[in-house]
């Protein structure tokens, strides 16, 4: 079955985009190029434009270097963002201006109240269920109250590989019966919970993921 085609995302220009600080494996400080992300940026916004997606643009702030990864920011659904609760003290402001966007064009900002971690990089429905990646920015504790919030099943996948440290790295649903995933960045049980509930789970190997 062919899934619902995507027509607007959000993305975030890097005009203050830098590698200041390490909270993954793959950052390392001092290490980013500028104009080399502007292109890569302006390349990708040039394609799905060709792909006859509307891109809206939120201006990067000059304090927060990592606001340019816009999926991290929450979830959104029936026009009610709920935001993310940054683990890291670094990424924690970048959600007040995501909020100031969305709700100057009149969505309801919704946040989690137990305190506890949740990125959208690690949040992804398959159906009518929202898998959450936990273990390195989002915690079991958050999967209860997203569930209440989004009247909607939420379940948990262990991440067991910090260089997989998001569940967007490892997991990608590609329609209503197909996922693509790596199977080494998910905890053998939660392998479990996905050939239970996944009707074509087709694995990819090292290669083929980092290439993802």
């Amino acid at each position: 079955m062919i899934a619902k085609k995507v027509t607007r995302v959000l993305m975030c220009r890097p005009t203050y985009y830098r590698v200041d600080y390490a909270i993954n494996p793959h950052m390392k400080p001092g290490t980013s190029d500028k104009d080399l992300a502007m292109k890569q940026w302006q390349d990708l916004v040039s394609i799905l434009n060709q792909l006859d997606i509307k891109v809206e643009v939120i201006d990067q702030y000059e304090d927060v270097p990592d606001m340019v990864f816009a999926t991290d920011q929450g979830i959104v659904k029936n026009n009610v963002l709920t935001i993310a609760n940054f683990r890291y003290p670094e990424r924690q402001k970048e959600s007040e201006y995501y909020a100031k966007w969305f709700s100057e064009r009149g969505y309801q900002i919704s946040y989690l109240e137990g305190g506890y971690p949740f990125e959208g990089g690690d949040s992804l429905f398959f159906n009518d269920t929202l898998f959450v990646g936990t273990g390195y920015r989002a915690s079991v504790g958050s999967c209860e109250e997203l569930s209440k919030k989004l009247n909607t099943d939420v379940i948990p996948l262990r991440l067991m590989d910090p260089f997989f440290y998001h569940l967007d790295m490892s997991f990608l649903p590609l329609n209503s019966e197909t996922v693509f995933y790596y199977p080494p960045a998910i905890s053998t049980n939660s392998q479990n919970i996905l050939k239970k509930l996944v009707p074509n789970l087709v694995e990819l190997d090292k290669e083929e993921i980092l290439a993802y």
